[in-house]
Parts: C-alpha cells; sequence; structure tokens
C-alpha cells in the first residue's frame, strides 16, 4: 500500500478482518490515503479505536438504512419452549437459545447438573429480563430490508388479486398460473395476516 499511487482505499471486510488490516496499516505508517468503509466495519467500532483515528479520518462509510419492524419484539417475546407453533426442528434451537439465554438444563439434565448447583429450565423464564442480542431490534439494517422487501411484496401481489391481473404500461394481463404464497410473519406486520392465494 505504501508503494502504490492510488491514494483511495475501498475495503469490504468485516470487522475483524480490519482490526488485522489497521494494525499493520499503523504498523508501517500508511498514512495520507482515503478510506471508503463497508457497512461490516464502517458502523463498528473499527473507525473509533483511539489508535487507528489518525489513519482513518475521514473515512466515508456506506451503511444500509436501519429501521424498526412493527410488532417484532412483541412477537419474540412470546417464542417459548414447547410453543405448539413451533416444528420440532425450531423447538429444538429454541430450547438451546433458551438454556443457554438463562444458564439451565431441560430435563433430563446431564449427570450431576443439579448437584453441581444447576439449575432446570421452566420454560416459564422471562424473556423480557434476560440479557441478550436476541432482543436488541433497534439497529436492523439487512433484516429492515428483508422486511420492506416481503411488505412491499404482499402489497403488489394483493393490489394484483385486487385487480384480477397485472398492469404493466397500461395494458392488464390476466394471471393464468396459481400461485400460492403463505408467509408466516403476520406478527410481524401490525396484525395484518399476509396469506395471499392468487388463481
Amino acid at each position: 500500500m505504501k508503494k502504490s499511487t492510488s491514494r483511495v482505499v475501498i475495503v469490504f471486510a468485516h470487522e475483524n478482518h480490519m482490526f488485522n488490516l489497521m494494525g499493520e496499516v499503523v504498523r508501517q505508517n500508511v498514512t495520507g490515503l482515503q478510506w471508503m468503509a463497508s457497512e461490516a466495519w464502517s458502523t463498528s467500532i473499527v473507525p473509533q479505536t483511539p489508535s487507528y483515528m489518525p489513519f482513518l479520518a475521514g473515512t466515508l462509510g456506506i451503511a444500509i438504512r436501519r429501521g424498526e419492524i412493527p410488532g417484532l419484539r412483541d412477537f419474540l417475546l412470546t417464542i417459548r419452549p414447547n410453543n405448539k407453533t413451533l416444528s420440532s426442528k425450531d423447538n429444538n434451537f429454541v430450547q438451546q437459545f433458551w438454556e443457554a439465554t438463562f444458564q439451565c438444563r431441560f430435563p433430563p439434565s446431564p449427570p450431576k447438573w443439579i448437584d453441581e448447583g444447576g439449575k432446570l429450565c421452566t420454560g416459564q423464564e422471562n424473556l423480557a429480563t434476560a440479557e441478550t442480542e436476541f432482543l436488541e431490534v433497534s439497529n436492523l439494517r439487512p433484516e429492515y430490508n428483508v422486511y420492506k422487501a416481503v411488505y412491499a411484496m404482499a402489497n403488489a401481489l394483493h393490489d394484483m388479486l385486487r385487480r384480477k391481473g397485472l398492469i404493466i404500461m397500461s395494458h392488464c394481463y390476466e394471471l393464468q398460473t396459481t400461485v400460492l404464497i403463505s408467509l408466516p410473519v403476520n406478527q410481524l406486520i401490525e396484525g395484518h395476516r399476509v396469506t395471499i392465494g392468487i388463481k
């Protein structure tokens, strides 16, 4: 990098890789560069690391817009182990998450678990008071884009269903194929069930 005539460095990397790269930049005292950052590290702590600040001053960071998904946190708080709405595979994941979050085990517990001071999970532990990133929904960026895409698609399909066809350049094309879409996100879209059938 020191020998390059380029003065702009565009880095698409995870923040962990940036720590390695910046360690080398500091070690070799590579200065005078304009940095462009991808979302993965522009929104992380890398640019705020005191020893990197002289090198990253003026960095241009590109980040996906963040947004709130209405009802997501409330929906996540309804998830419980042995929830009737979960498949056995999903429930297994929820049980593992529950055990890790509350430092407990569901019966049958491992040998000597109780004797060594371990507690049993009841499934009624309070998820709202748990310290877990799982419930941190204020900084969702890619997830918010998925939410918007699903919402846009649902509205477009609903509009097509109402019109009984697809309008392109003022021409109405009737739908000839059967499309059935069922999106299990009804709790996420403010109480509106997103299940659309088009024939």
